[in-house]
């Protein structure tokens, strides 16, 4: 670690033609100064109209039992629900001990389980062409139990694609998130490419498994995005932070997921918490989006700040 000279470290900056490089020196260069409006930092007001919406979002308003599961109501005209509730509730919801999960999320977990062990859904999902192993039913199956596991069952309307001309169009997407309106309602469309590899570094020994866990990791990437799409309130005063590509809601869910994926199926996700990052910083459609220092604490991207106390008796 490199010290600035006044006894604190920062992460070594190599060059500024490595991504992370870029990312630390605009850390110390641009000290990330925006305003933080999540609910802590924002805690006497985050919730109360003006501030949060007109809708006026209760403190509590997703209730996380043990052994059930909470009614989840989608509504594309009205997105009922403020984000980082939507975000806290569902960590909750699908990180509680096994004995308070509900019938529904054992049942797609043991299914999500049967899939990875005896239907070889890695040896699948790493094939050359996924076209020929898993169909566009699987997908949407395997969304649906993805979705029962950590997102409520939320019947939201979805559809999924193994190709999408935003893929061609963009060298290193290999999935894609999309709203389109059918018949008056949205439907979160995902796509992933069936045959296109973007994978930094060496070549894996084990390179069917890699592109595997490669593209699963994507797909709940994806999932991520169309559950908050579908569900999140855009009308609250901080919807532009925490709703932002790569923001607040996704970057805490997305950090949940991966957590609680190790734990539940032994496989550990990389979802792209910190490229995720990079595109919002240099994308002018995310209108060049920063998170403030507290979110990449948050995130676990930098140390916390430490809070520098006098010496007890000193002047």
């Amino acid at each position: 670690m490199a010290s600035n000279g006044h006894g604190n470290t920062h992460p070594p900056v190599a060059s500024l033609t490595d991504p992370k490089a870029v990312f630390y020196n605009r850390l110390l260069t641009r000290t990330f100064v925006n305003a933080c409006l999540c609910e802590d930092c924002a805690r006497d007001h985050y919730l109360n109209y003006p501030y949060s919406c007109y809708l006026n979002h209760p403190p509590k308003e997703i209730p996380i039992l043990p052994g059930q599961r909470p009614t989840i109501i989608f509504n594309s005209r009205m997105r009922r629900y403020e984000a980082l509730q939507l975000v806290r509730s569902s960590i909750q919801y699908f990180s509680r001990p096994r004995k308070e999960l509900d019938i529904g999320q054992i049942r797609s977990a043991t299914e999500i389980q049967e899939w990875l062990y005896h239907r070889d859904l890695i040896a699948r999902l790493g094939s050359h062409d996924t076209r020929g192993t898993l169909t566009v039913d699987d997908m949407r199956a395997l969304i649906k139990h993805l979705l029962c596991v950590f997102f409520f069952g939320a019947i939201i309307p979805f559809d999924f694609a193994w190709h999408s001309h935003y893929l061609e169009t963009n060298v290193n997407w290999i999935g894609v998130t999309v709203t389109e309106n059918r018949n008056g309602e949205d439907v979160q469309c995902i796509a992933m490419h069936p045959t296109k590899v973007v994978m930094s570094g060496s070549p894996s020994r084990d390179f069917t498994r890699a592109l595997a866990m490669q593209r699963l990791s994507t797909l709940m990437h994806e999932l991520i995005h169309a559950v908050i799409l579908a569900l999140c309130c855009r009308a609250c005063r901080a919807a532009g932070d925490n709703l932002a590509h790569h923001g607040r809601a996704w970057q805490r869910l997305a950090l949940g997921v991966e957590a609680e994926f190790a734990s539940l199926f032994g496989l550990s996700l990389d979802l792209g918490r910190m490229d995720g990052i990079f595109h919002d910083m240099k994308n002018a459609g995310a209108r060049f989006h920063y998170p403030s220092r507290h979110d990449l604490e948050v995130y676990g991207f930098v140390e916390p700040r430490r809070v520098e106390t006098g010496m007890p008796g000193g002047g």
